[in-house]
């Protein structure tokens, strides 16, 4: 009985036998949950709309904005039937009350880009978009935190790790004069 016993156990934890693993993975891939395990006929079906597949396609590193769009209107996606002068007009307010003055006006500026490159093709209802997506650019302030300010962000204990993920990059701004983009970069 403890022979068995002790067998299953050796099995079980790769000692002895093939019992366990897969026949199509290398022994190295059984425990990395990466792409190379996924076969290679494994189709990823998404619901993605026309209007969010072009976006997207055009606008790699926006992708979020049609979702942002979506958002605004109230809808789980958007499309090109729904870039109505109304709905515009709430997107475009929207990204403004979300977003810092020159933040809105670059995502008004995308969207407006995008809709420039379609605007002949009839997609959408809304032919007037250009004065409802421009926005004008607001001097940038100047923020400082205060000697005492940095002191107790360096005193405050985080509660949990995204706090003190959070805490480690502020440190790293304040500390190296670097933008938010940069800080990430360093190690």
């Amino acid at each position: 009985m403890l022979r068995s016993k002790g067998r299953a156990i050796r099995q079980l934890h790769g000692e002895e036998g093939d019992i366990h693993r897969d026949k199509r993975l290398r022994p190295t891939e059984r425990a990395q949950p990466t792409m190379r395990n996924i076969p290679q006929n494994f189709k990823i079906t998404t619901t993605m709309t026309d209007f969010e597949r072009k976006f997207s396609a055009r606008y790699p590193e926006r992708s979020y904005l049609p979702t942002m769009m979506a958002t605004a209107l109230g809808l789980p996606r958007i499309s090109w039937r729904d870039l109505t002068k109304v709905n515009l007009v709430r997107i475009a307010d929207y990204i403004r009350q979300t977003h810092a003055p020159n933040s809105a006006k670059t995502l008004l500026a995308v969207i407006k880009s995008f809709l420039n490159i379609y605007s002949e093709e009839g997609l959408f209802p809304c032919k007037d978009f250009s004065k409802i997506l421009s926005s004008r650019s607001v001097p940038s302030q100047h923020v400082a935190l205060t000697d005492e300010e940095v002191r107790r962000l360096e005193a405050y204990v985080p509660k949990n790790d995204t706090e003190n993920d959070i805490k480690i990059l502020a440190m790293r701004e304040i500390l190296t004069g670097a933008r938010g983009n940069d800080s990430v970069e360093l190690s």
